[in-house]
C-alpha cells in the first residue's frame, strides 16, 4: 500500500517541495569529520542510527508535502 501517493513525485512542484523538506531535515546528518570506530558494534550502531534518521526524514518530508491518506 502506498499511503503517500508517490506518483505525485512526478509533479515538479511536489518533488521540489519534498526535496526542500528532506534536505532541510538531513542537512546535519552528513558529518564533515567522519568519526573513528573502535569496533564493529560501534560502527553498526552508527550506521543503524544514520539509517533510521534518513528514513524518518523521508517519512516526515512525505507527510509534510502531501500527507497520508
Amino acid at each position: 500500500m502506498n499511503p503517500w501517493h508517490l506518483n505525485k513525485l512526478k509533479d515538479d512542484q511536489f518533488r521540489s517541495q519534498y526535496i526542500e523538506h528532506f534536505s532541510h531535515l538531513t542537512k546535519d546528518l552528513i558529518l564533515t569529520n567522519v568519526p573513528s570506530f573502535d569496533n564493529r558494534f560501534s560502527t553498526a550502531a552508527y550506521i543503524e542510527q544514520f539509517s533510521r534518521a534518513i528514513c524518518q526524514a523521508s517519512y516526515q518530508s512525505l507527510d509534510l508535502v502531501w500527507g497520508r491518506c
